[in-house]
């Protein structure tokens, strides 16, 4: 294993998932190094930049309409040379 100090912000809107988040970090040990915000991504903010953005939005049927909004909108959360995952994807019907 690599010796890398890790920061993890999860940020979740969805009350139940918070919850599930929060008991989940107590059962796992996550410590210090993953903070759970209930917050909405749009209104949330922090002076920390990431390296790794990992966003999901699609929802339970892959059609969240303000998925493109919310992604151009979480590139202030990235480093200069950060990447966010997906970088892209396409919805088919």
């Amino acid at each position: 294993r690599a010796q890398v100090e890790l920061r993890v912000f999860a940020v979740e809107k969805n009350p139940n998932a918070y919850v599930t988040l929060l008991h989940l970090h107590r059962r796992e040990n996550w410590g210090d190094g993953v903070t759970i915000v209930h917050r909405d991504m749009r209104s949330w903010d922090t002076r920390e930049r990431a390296d790794i953005m990992v966003s999901e939005l699609l929802g339970s049927f892959g059609d969240n309409e303000l998925s493109p909004e919310c992604l151009d909108g979480a590139q202030r959360f990235l480093a200069p040379n950060g990447t966010s995952i997906p970088q892209s994807y396409t919805s088919y019907l």
